[in-house]
């Protein structure tokens, strides 16, 4: 799994918060992301990193489907 994962729940978390009409939290989504991205990139030494998550197609998780197990 190494250390990109988090890009991953960042990515989530930024599209819940688009699918429930949270601008803000996007926006700040967004650039904690790229700050994610930043600082793996450099303790990881590749630029590959960077690009991971930005743009990249995803399943839908559980929660947006509504097939999840989460109740709130």
């Amino acid at each position: 799994m190494g250390k990109t994962w988090i890009l991953d729940v960042l990515d989530d978390l930024r599209a819940f918060a688009d699918l429930n009409g949270m601008p803000a939290l996007v926006s700040e989504l967004d650039r904690t992301s790229d700050v994610a991205r930043r600082e793996l990139a450099s303790k990881i030494g590749t630029a590959q990193t960077v690009l991971m998550g930005h743009g990249a197609k995803h399943t839908k998780p559980d929660w947006a489907t509504g097939s999840g197990g989460h109740t709130g």
